[in-house]
């Protein structure tokens, strides 16, 4: 009875494996409550998470500006242009080459002086003549505004284009219906023309001197 009794129990009682099965179910044990100590930190650092709802908080401003972004639109509204007076001067810069006219335009009879001096006789020159006045054949005003010029600089040709710029200038200020007729003549265009320099070794600004082979 010894005999059979001895092995039998010895071998079920030597595989005392859960004592070490349980060891190690301690072991882990530990670490879960280190990572639960490491919680606190996270709780911690709560706080830091209420700044981006400060954050949120923000943009209601720029709605609150978008809101009020459509109650101005005063910009859009423009005030009528008060009526020249007939009695007004209206001034208009000319440049042509070299010269420089100032023009004055108001209503009245069709009176036109240049330096004080009648228009036909400080330009007698008929293609000068048509060449300044051509801004009121084309608006048709040749009898309607006084003009009043004062040019000065350059020759005859180029103070009668100076004055036909200034005086297209001075037509469309005191009228403005008239810059669609005087644009599409091209009375409102400066004329940068100019006379070219003379070229050192040539006789002017292209032209060279006689050649002689001897």
């Amino acid at each position: 009875m010894t005999e059979g009794t001895t092995p039998t129990p010895e071998t079920p009682e030597t595989p005392n494996t859960d004592a070490p099965a349980e060891t190690p179910a301690e072991t882990p044990a530990t670490p879960a409550e280190t990572p639960a100590a490491a919680t606190p930190a996270p709780d911690a650092e709560a706080p830091a998470t209420e700044t981006p709802a400060a954050e949120t908080a923000a943009p209601e401003a720029p709605a609150a500006d978008a809101a009020a972004a459509p109650a101005t639109p005063e910009p859009a509204t423009e005030t009528p242009a008060a009526p020249i007076d007939p009695t007004q001067w209206v001034w208009g810069l000319g440049r042509r080459k070299s010269s420089i006219a100032r023009v004055r335009v108001r209503k009245g009879s069709g009176t036109v002086t240049v330096n004080k001096r009648p228009f036909e006789t400080y330009f007698p020159r008929n293609q000068d003549q048509r060449e300044a006045l051509a801004p009121m054949r084309a608006a048709k005003a040749e009898q309607t505004f006084d003009v009043h010029i004062n040019v000065k600089g350059g020759g005859h040709a180029g103070q009668a284009g100076a004055v036909r710029m200034g005086l297209a200038r001075a037509l469309v200020g005191i009228e403005p219906s008239y810059e669609k007729k005087l644009r599409d003549e091209n009375h409102l265009t400066r004329d940068a023309r100019v006379k070219e320099r003379k070229k050192y070794g040539r006789k002017g600004a292209r032209a060279r001197f006689q050649f002689s082979k001897r």
